[in-house]
């Protein structure tokens, strides 16, 4: 089974090119678990993930803010990633190569405001606000213009904390969340959502969420298939800034693939 996160056309081909790819791929794992969610505080903690036949990888995260390190050991390389939603910038740590690749992501959107923005030919409408699970939410309908296609997606923005608590798809694919239980995870109060996907002619898929409300951040996955990934030791406090820029020294790697890994 693929892992959740894994993404399948960049993990075929050949040997030579998946072994250059995979220090990409294994940082893309393990930051894949705060994709997406902007967290407002600052704290460091360790980022466990484990899979049904017992595997499992470490890594070390600090956030401060809009911004985000993770730390981790690959087949006993080290890898880290920064990511800087402020500034819309990603880079990708060979610390025993002293390089860096560097990519742009997107700049995000303030809480409340147009989901749209910074997405290219996305137009929004907001539609009306609504409620779910008692948290009150935005309702936004997003067109996208694909290869000639108008496709219309809907989606139902927490509005206080900018997460969807609803999607519709244009291929009828639906993603609900649901205030689940309050629970604590590693002393903190926190919230535990169901979400659940369905799929026309497949059976609904549901995987479980642990929000912590202070961070505004899942602190514990569990997914199909037996995986799991949380966060321990959180300490909440001040980051300090050089954890989110790339080192001197460190040179720009512009190249196909990682650095070290060779060539096809």
């Amino acid at each position: 089974m693929t892992p959740p996160g894994c993404l399948a056309p960049a993990c075929a081909g050949s040997a030579k090119k998946r072994l250059r790819v995979r220090a990409c791929l294994a940082a893309l794992l393990i930051v894949g678990f705060l994709a997406g969610d902007a967290a407002a505080g600052e704290f460091s903690a360790d980022l466990l993930q484990r899979g049904p036949q017992g595997m499992m990888s470490h890594g070390r995260m600090y956030v401060s803010g809009d911004r985000m390190r993770n730390e981790m050991l690959d087949g006993g390389r080290r890898l880290v990633r920064i990511r800087d939603v402020g500034l819309g910038r990603e880079w990708v740590l060979f610390p025993a190569e002293y390089a860096y690749m560097e990519v742009p992501i997107s700049q995000g959107n303030p809480v409340g405001q147009n989901p749209c923005s910074g997405l290219r030919g996305a137009t929004c409408e907001k539609l009306g606000d609504d409620e779910i699970s008692g948290r009150p939410v935005t309702l936004f309908a997003v067109e996208v213009d694909v290869n000639g296609q108008t496709m219309r997606s809907q989606y139902w923005i927490d509005s206080e904390r900018g997460i969807a608590l609803r999607e519709r798809t244009p291929d009828g694919t639906t993603t609900q969340w649901r205030l689940y239980a309050v629970d604590r995870v590693e002393g903190r109060y926190v919230e535990k959502w169901q979400v659940t996907t369905e799929r026309r002619g497949e059976p609904p898929v549901m995987t479980f969420r642990w929000i912590d409300p202070e961070l505004e951040i899942p602190v514990r996955e569990e997914l199909p298939g037996g995986f799991v990934r949380e966060l321990r030791q959180i300490r909440v406090g001040p980051q300090p800034d050089h954890l989110f820029t790339v080192p001197l020294g460190y040179r720009r790697y512009a190249g196909q693939g990682a650095p070290g890994f060779g060539t096809p």
